[in-house]
Order: structure tokens, then sequence, then C-alpha cells
């Protein structure tokens, strides 16, 4: 692939979050006849919290959290829990930043956006990507406290990102490739 760009430097890490990135999964959670409460008060996550918008809570917080509810959502989902989990995040639910995706035209333009406020978004990579008139090519870099997480947190914060471009295009955005460390939901490793 021949870049027109250098490789640029993102992150979507921060140690204080907003805690409403946790409704996605609650619904899902509770949809699925799980008991999201529990994990809530597990994380030290104070359920009507959740009703501020503007409540936080730290990374360990959300961390705790989403790791009782992939394990839980494993239950019924299986090894698509990472993917079943990224089909609930929407552009409305970003709040104020999902008003502002919105207005991006281009997927570069809302990476771009994403990474300017990571604390009003999901994700709990770095990353690195490079642009070209036809392609993009990243790579997400896992922080070391997602440990035995990583797996299942790159498969949804992938996922997420393609639900969140489509729905900023329009229209579905083709994805040729990824590549996973680990084996991808009934795959060889490095397959999806």
């Amino acid at each position: 692939m021949n870049l027109s760009q250098p490789t640029q430097r993102g992150s979507f890490w921060s140690s204080i979050r907003l805690a409403y990135g946790l409704l996605p999964a609650i619904s899902l959670l509770q949809r699925s006849g799980l008991d999201s409460d529990r994990l809530l008060t597990q994380a030290g996550i104070d359920r009507f919290g959740l009703m501020d918008p503007a409540y936080t809570i730290s990374i360990e917080q959300e961390l705790n959290f989403m790791r009782g509810a992939i394990h839980a959502l494993h239950g019924p989902y299986g090894s698509q829990a990472s993917l079943e989990l990224a089909r609930h995040y929407h552009l409305r639910g970003f709040s104020v930043l999902g008003l502002a995706l919105q207005a991006c035209q281009t997927p570069m333009h809302l990476l771009s956006m994403l990474l300017n406020y990571p604390r009003l978004a999901w994700g709990v990579f770095d990353c690195e990507f490079a642009i070209s008139a036809n392609d993009f090519r990243g790579t997400l870099i896992a922080p070391p406290m997602l440990g035995a997480m990583e797996g299942s947190l790159a498969e949804r914060d992938i996922a997420c990102a393609l639900v969140i471009i489509d729905e900023v295009l329009g229209s579905p955005f083709t994805l040729k490739e990824v590549r996973f460390r680990h084996a991808g939901p009934g795959n060889a490793p490095g397959e999806l």
C-alpha cells in the first residue's frame, strides 16, 4: 500500500471515563436476563449515578464491569459475545460527541474527532494508523492492564467502529481485512 501520509498515533485511553459508556452493555445484559446490578456493585459503580450524563468512573471500574459483563454474556452468546455487544453501540449513545460525529463526512474526520475527545468515546486502545486515497490501515495497541480481556475488547471496539462509521456515512463501510493476535470467534488465530 502506497500511503500518502506517514503513520499517525492516537489514543482512546482515558483514566477517567463517562459511565454512560456502559449503558449498551447494561442493556444487553438485561435483555439477556443477566444481573447487571450485581456487576455494577462489584465494580463499585453507583447504578443511580448512571442517570447523570456527567457521572464519571475510573478506567479500573469500567474494566472490572466489562470483565464481568463479557464473561456473563459468553453464556448466551458464546464466542460472539463481544461482537453482539458492539451491535448495541450507536451514535445516539455518544451524547454530545454523537452529535458532532454526525457532522463528519469521512472516516478520517470521524477518527480525528474521536481521538480529540477520548473521555467521550468508549474505546480503550492506543492506535497507529495510516491513510492513502483508497485505504486506511490501523493497529490497536493494548494497554497492559487489559490482560485477558484484550481480545474481547479489540473485537468489540473494531466492530463498534464499523457500526458508527456506517451510521455516519449512511452506507456500509467496506472492510477488507481484520487480523487479531487471538483466535477469532470459531476461526484460526488471526482470522475473523
